[in-house]
């Protein structure tokens, strides 16, 4: 038997109900609701434990048990919320001793987790803000103390166009350039450029037969660069360190005196990586072996990445033991060195893609662009190798440019946010896609004129996502001094 509170079964489909007329229903059910409350409270005798014997044979227990909360809320007053209370100081005791991994840069969050603090809610800014964090920390004791958020800075936009290995190829750089909206048609760089980086991820010269009207161009495209506010960051390949090999051991190679020592002059002035924000761009695959030695400088020295370069790399120049370390060398002659060919970078990331991973994270690197492994297709390869390295973006952008005649990788970031990468290439050369690789390397105007320092942009980067393992650094480390 259907009891008379439960609404029967509905075959038909109602009409549908105006918000007006839900209001006045719910106002309706709420003062018969209220009458029903007074009217038991007349039967009971304003007593719930005679409910179930002075009250007629309509209403049981359960019923009651149902009903008497929704009436008591429905009809009960609103009640004043008490006012919070200050919370209490924490006590000193609380703060606990850190580990040397813990006093890396972390984000608020993990550092209230390693304090075991409460933490503050963040104020609100702008999209385009991000609030630094500062931190002292106590010698003496060891201890780290949270302090106040500084001053917010606008969010520092990176807009980058990495060019692969062309070797004496400049027709196509210049094409790319062009097609990228940097360079105009006669070959000067245009006002809207400034602000952008070009990088060149080694081999820009041919090992076999060295141009020295190529040196002249990226001598002069460097000039040029630095005149529109541009940076361009030019990389050494096994190409170039083979020519300063064999330009030491005398060798002509078909040049002139004065283009051998200009050619000597564009080597020594290149770097061995370029890191812009959380972004690396190196020549060859990165081993286990250079990250760990970047890790352990940056431990010791407290310097930026980008210096590594000065302090190891071009001082490696004058010594030709030492600069064979970086000298992508093959088969068996790479096992003292930091940096090397990998035949097979699949056998290789297998083995020890797990370690590599941890190690980018802990340098604060999530996106690697890379050369040196030509792409038959003529097309980029993205997520490279992403199940054997996790929560890194592998990108491969050597796609024999030379042979293609247009090639480049656009990548634009904003602050420490995802980078939107985009590909030019010869099936992608379409008026729709050169308007969009030019929107993309579009100055914004909420972060125009801001030129911010490579240590400033590192400070608080990706490592304090803690996506790296203390074990593979404290690892790492150890291996680099030993």
């Amino acid at each position: 038997m259907t009891s008379f509170l439960t609404p029967a079964k509905q075959t038909m489909k109602q009409p549908a109900i105006k918000p007006r007329r839900v209001q006045r229903m719910r106002q309706r059910a709420s003062m018969l609701l209220a009458r029903l409350y007074d009217r038991l409270q007349c039967w009971t005798g304003a007593d719930r434990s005679g409910v179930g014997r002075s009250l007629p044979g309509r209403l049981h227990r359960e019923t009651w048990k149902w009903l008497l909360p929704i009436v008591r809320r429905r009809t009960a007053p609103a009640r004043k919320q008490p006012a919070p209370a200050d919370p209490a100081p924490v006590p000193e005791r609380q703060l606990r001793l850190v580990r040397d991994a813990d006093l890396l840069p972390a984000s608020p969050a993990e550092s209230a987790a390693r304090l075991r603090l409460r933490e503050p809610k963040a104020p609100k800014f702008s999209p385009a803000v991000e609030v630094v964090e500062r931190r002292a920390t106590d010698g003496a004791s060891g201890r780290v103390f949270p302090m106040s958020p500084g001053r917010s800075k606008p969010l520092q936009q990176r807009r980058v166009v990495a060019i692969a290995d062309c070797e004496n190829d400049t027709a196509s750089v210049q094409a790319s350039l062009r097609f990228a909206g940097l360079c105009g048609k006669r070959g000067g760089f245009k006002a809207k450029s400034r602000g952008a980086c070009i990088v060149q991820t080694g081999d820009l010269l041919h090992k076999n037969r060295p141009n020295p009207s190529v040196v002249e161009f990226w001598e002069g495209l460097r000039a040029a660069a630095a005149g529109a506010g541009c940076a361009l960051h030019l990389i050494a390949g096994n190409h170039e360190l083979e020519i300063l090999r064999r330009l030491r051991s005398r060798a002509r190679l078909g040049l002139k005196r004065c283009d051998r020592e200009a050619a000597q002059r564009l080597i020594r002035s290149t770097q061995l990586f370029h890191l812009e924000g959380s972004m690396l761009f190196i020549h060859g695959y990165p081993t286990v072996r250079l990250l760990r030695h970047m890790l352990a400088y940056r431990s010791d020295t407290g310097n930026s990445l980008n210096d590594y370069n000065r302090d190891h790399f071009q001082a490696a120049f004058d010594d030709a033991d030492v600069l064979a370390r970086y000298a992508y060398l093959r088969s068996g002659a790479y096992r003292n060195a930091l940096l090397h060919d990998v035949p097979d970078p699949e056998s290789y990331y297998r083995r020890h893609g797990q370690e590599v991973a941890a190690l980018l994270g802990a340098l604060g690197i999530d996106l690697v662009v890379h050369g040196h492994r030509p792409e038959r297709s003529g097309v980029q390869t993205d997520y490279e190798w992403r199940r054997l390295l996790p929560g890194i973006r592998m990108i491969s952008h050597d796609i024999q440019l030379r042979l293609q005649g247009l090639g480049a990788t656009v990548i634009r970031q904003m602050g420490r946010g995802p980078a939107e990468v985009s590909f030019i290439n010869r099936e992608q050369a379409t008026p729709s896609h050169r308007a969009e690789v030019r929107r993309a390397l579009r100055a914004s105007k909420s972060a125009a004129g801001l030129c911010a320092t490579q240590e400033q942009a590192t400070a608080y980067g990706p490592i304090s996502r803690g996506s790296y393992d203390g074990g593979f650094v404290a690892s790492a480390v150890a291996a680099s001094k030993s």
